[in-house]
């Protein structure tokens, strides 16, 4: 939903349009690397807000910064698609590579 949601902003945005959205993340897990990122954005601002350890949640800024090209669309989708975090069902965040559109939760540890 959030590689979507940055692809939508970077298609539908003038120019210096802003994007804004809170990314929830496990503190011990977390990398900027978590952060999708978009060549038609610039990332801004990422700020973080602690909820309960590990669990916290970033505030992503991103601003349009050129043309969105719908050719790129498909590339751009597959590249950051090993970025998702995948939310089990014990509430963990946890880092899992699967195709687009295939995504599975991955069960908790015993």
């Amino acid at each position: 939903i959030i590689l979507e949601l940055v692809d939508s902003a970077a298609m539908l945005l003038v120019k210096g349009g802003r994007l804004v959205f809170l990314l929830p993340v496990n503190r011990l897990t977390y990398t900027d690397d978590a952060v999708p990122n978009h060549p038609c954005m610039e990332l801004v601002w990422n700020s973080e807000q602690e909820i309960r350890f590990p669990y916290s949640r970033r505030l992503i800024t991103m601003v349009k910064a050129s043309d969105y090209d719908p050719a790129s669309r498909e590339h751009y989708l597959t590249v950051m698609i090993e970025k998702l975090i995948i939310v089990n069902n014990t509430g963990d965040s946890v880092y899992s590579y699967y195709p687009y559109g295939k995504a599975k939760v991955k069960p908790p540890e015993p």
